[in-house]
């Protein structure tokens, strides 16, 4: 099973290119978020990615609510090419079920002639192959390829630690072995490399989408939230001005009332009659 990409490096390509905007907590908080996904495991791809949806969704929401509706649209393409995923890979998964259904019938005959190897029981046996780990060393596409590096690394285990039951260990092995032949034989690697190179290329298209939409919406804010400034200092200035105005109103009226009252206050006047022409002086 492919796992699912995540957005996250969406997020780096925006800081690098200085279109961050509240981005400082939101990449490790989508980790931590996709921690609880990540440690399940998933029948199919549609559960997985909408596990991804459900905890990441919040985080965009508190984080980063401008990129909720770009997020939005990326989620729907994502869960359209899980369905295909799943839809493409259903006769890998059939194939599959079969094969576990088969080996764990091999397994519960084993543990009956072999209780050493029971899950969880504390034996040498069982901490050997632990320890050894053929699951991780024996990752391969071609499942017969893994089963044989199974073979190579627990049949010697097995030997050591319970020789008495070996020949039982290499009947199980044979079963397991035939198995494997038949999921190889359908054509399931082919199918499983064809749908999963399918949802990588959808899903690098889809991420691509998202950071054009997700960086327009960061610039629109970005402009929204300039001309917002853009008209509050101009709604400031006109406050100012209009504020300016009233005190050189007020100033003026002052003026006007000190003129009117001089105006108003009594004179008194004195004239002369010097060499036939009349003088007057006016005081108050």
């Amino acid at each position: 099973m492919t796992e699912s990409i995540r957005i996250l490096p969406i997020f780096f390509v925006f800081t690098l290119a200085g279109c961050a905007h509240n981005l400082a907590h939101l990449a490790p908080d989508l980790t931590e978020a996709d921690k609880k996904c990540d440690a399940q495991q998933w029948p199919n791809q549609i559960t997985r990615v909408s596990c991804n949806d459900s905890v990441e969704t919040p985080v965009i929401k508190r984080d980063t609510p401008v990129l909720l509706q770009s997020f939005e649209t990326y989620s729907s393409k994502r869960k359209l090419l899980a369905q295909q995923f799943d839809e493409e890979n259903a006769p890998a998964m059939e194939a599959w079920k079969q094969f576990k259904r088969g080996e764990n019938e091999a397994i519960a005959i084993l543990i009956a002639h072999e209780p050493e190897y029971a899950v969880g029981k504390d034996s040498s046996l069982n901490k050997d192959i632990i320890a050894a780990n053929p699951t991780t060393a024996c990752i391969s596409k071609i499942l017969v390829i893994s089963m044989k590096c199974y073979d190579s690394i627990m049949h010697p285990i097995w030997q050591r630690d319970a020789p008495d039951t070996l020949e039982y260990y290499e009947e199980f092995n044979k079963k397991r072995l035939r198995l494997a032949k038949e999921y190889d034989a359908v054509g399931t690697p082919k199918i499983a490399v064809s749908a999963n190179d399918n949802w990588q290329k959808g899903m690098k298209k889809a991420l691509d989408e998202f950071a054009i939409d997700a960086r327009l919406a960061i610039q629109q804010q970005q402009a929204a939230d300039a001309q917002s400034a853009a008209q509050n200092a101009e709604t400031l200035t006109k406050i100012l001005q209009i504020g300016a105005l009233a005190v050189a109103g007020a100033a003026q009226a002052r003026a006007n009332a000190d003129n009117a009252a001089l105006q108003a206050q009594p004179t008194h006047t004195v004239c002369h009659n010097y060499f036939g022409t009349v003088y007057c002086d006016t005081s108050n």
